[in-house]
């Protein structure tokens, strides 16, 4: 009722809700859609699994960068392009859609601004999606 409340006064004067979570919180997705929110952002998409994110695709937006875990850290070019590519596939949308995002802290994450910019190049590479609906 909290989330439904707060979403309903969001909208009601044009704001977006965002929602950022850390950890896996994929069974309460639906609730979370349902109650009004506008964009999920997830630092750690594979958490949930990109092709059960891919089922709200065109219900809400993701915003969220290569992965910081599983993806980010093993620095392969060929891992991070694929896995930006990957996201844009199935998590864009025109009726929800997908946010490249691009996680700040590059020293919390043991990673060099470089690796970061493989991915940014990725998803600019691979940026535009068709509309899927």
């Amino acid at each position: 009722p909290g989330f439904v409340r707060l979403c309903g006064v969001a909208h009601e004067v044009g704001v977006k809700v965002f929602m950022h979570s850390c950890g896996k919180m994929t069974s309460i997705i639906p609730d979370l859609i349902e109650a009004g929110i506008d964009v999920l952002q997830f630092d750690q998409p594979r958490i949930h699994g990109l092709d059960t994110l891919a089922q709200w695709s065109g219900q809400v937006t993701f915003w969220c960068p290569v992965d910081i875990q599983s993806t980010l850290q093993t620095r392969d070019s060929v891992l991070i392009e694929a896995d930006a590519r990957e996201m844009i596939a199935k998590l864009g949308n025109q009726g929800g859609g997908f946010i490249a995002g691009y996680y700040g802290g590059n020293e919390a994450i043991g990673i060099t601004p470089e690796i970061q910019e493989l991915a940014c190049k990725a998803f600019v590479k691979y940026g535009w999606y068709k509309n899927k609906a």
